[in-house]
């Protein structure tokens, strides 16, 4: 499941509307030696050994990650993270690869 969601976070969904638009490695590294190319959102390395995400406003957890992945901005206004449409299996999937980064 962790290297379909590395796949997801490089490649991006196959469908919905950010299809052969945007990923997730468009806004945000996940290894020290990738720079995200936009450098808008934050280096998601290490991510699996972050007590918290967001600005520091949810506890990093599977529940929280994926009510965010979900819809940023429902669970935290004015965040700067679009929806991205996901469906659930992608949703699992991002989180299994995002809790392989240490």
């Amino acid at each position: 499941l962790a290297a379909e969601g590395a796949e997801l976070f490089v490649n991006g969904p196959q469908s919905g509307q950010w299809a052969e638009g945007y990923t997730c490695a468009s806004c945000h590294a996940a290894d020290t030696t990738e720079i995200a190319s936009q450098n808008v959102g934050p280096n998601l390395t290490h991510f699996s050994e972050r007590q918290t995400f967001a600005s520091g406003v949810f506890e990093n957890n599977a529940e929280n990650l994926a009510a965010w992945l979900d819809d940023p901005a429902g669970v935290k206004p004015g965040a700067r993270m679009p929806t991205l449409g996901l469906t659930q299996e992608e949703i699992d999937a991002l989180i299994a690869y995002l809790e392989t980064r240490n």
